[in-house]
């Protein structure tokens, strides 16, 4: 059995579009946990709603504690041997778990990715995409820190519980996804990656990556620091892994030398101080152009 965990918090109009598409699967072995975090827009009426029509459909009520907690609550009521993870205002094609199932009994990976699709006003902007390939565990995390071809995030993949035995999601409000998938991929050998299903990724002005692309959280500093050292410690791994990781924090910290709010000094002090610290690891990598390695160490003492 598939256990599928959706978080929900006033997800908006989409949330039954999704639960639709779940309930109109060709694969039908499965349960599903609405994990309703606190929900005050009528959402948490749709989870119990949905949980009467079908006795697949689970209900579970908790005070707002973030979507980590909620995930992992998911995690800790999970019945199946396999895990999928879905956000309340996406939808997925209705091979979408059989397709996924079916990658896993074919080549017996413990985890198995398919194709993300971004949608914005009903048009594809971007995919996530790799031809079906069975990946060693270096091969697969080098393209999940590089972030080329595989998505950070928990969704478009299908987990064997086993894998995720002793990990949880940090309670952090952004970039929990990729430490979750990282340690997961790292409790594996092989990954399976198909591209005959796909993960609709519904873009929002409300998403959390759009709110902290204006008002970036300091939780982004901790994952960078995660990462970077992760990466310190497998120096296999490709020089690119480090290389995309500061630059993702660059990508919030650059703006705010431009616009000094208030509210953005205390990034802006913890991004520099993650440039220090890193400092050599920046000019000894490979993958650094050598004006951003100019640059970023310039950044580092000049906004200090």
């Amino acid at each position: 059995m598939i256990s599928i965990i959706i978080p929900v918090y006033n997800p908006g109009d989409r949330f039954p579009v999704l639960l639709d598409s779940v309930r109109s699967q060709t694969e039908s072995d499965f349960e599903v946990l609405l994990i309703d975090d606190g929900s005050t827009d009528g959402s948490e009426i749709t989870c119990d709603l949905y949980a009467q029509r079908d006795s697949r459909f689970q209900a579970i009520h908790q005070p707002n504690s973030g979507v980590s907690a909620a995930r992992n609550r998911g995690l800790l009521e999970a019945k199946g041997e396999y895990i999928v993870f879905l956000d309340a205002d996406d939808e997925l094609p209705e091979n979408y778990l059989s397709v996924l199932l079916q990658t896993h009994l074919e080549t017996r990976a413990d985890i198995i990715a398919c194709d993300v699709v971004s949608i914005w006003n009903e048009t594809e902007v971007w995919r996530f995409t790799h031809s079906p390939a069975l990946l060693e565990r270096k091969e697969a995390i080098n393209l999940l820190l590089s972030r080329r071809n595989i998505n950070s995030g928990p969704c478009a993949k299908l987990f064997c519980k086993r894998v995720l035995s002793h990990i949880n999601f940090r309670p952090l409000q952004v970039y929990e996804d990729i430490l979750f998938v990282r340690d997961a991929f790292s409790n594996t050998e092989r990954i399976a990656i198909t591209n005959q299903t796909e993960y609709r990724y519904i873009q929002n002005e409300e998403s959390a990556m759009h709110r902290h692309t204006r008002m970036p959280s300091l939780d982004i500093i901790t994952a960078t620091d995660d990462l970077a050292g992760y990466i310190c410690k497998h120096p296999e791994l490709d020089p690119h892994c480090f290389y995309i990781t500061i630059s993702h924090m660059m990508q919030y910290t650059i703006p705010l030398m431009k616009n000094k709010e208030e509210g953005n000094k205390a990034f802006l002090r913890a991004a520099m101080k993650e440039l220090r610290k890193y400092q050599w690891k920046i000019v000894a990598c490979r993958a650094f152009p050598w004006k951003e390695k100019a640059l970023f160490i310039w950044y580092a003492y000049r906004y200090a």
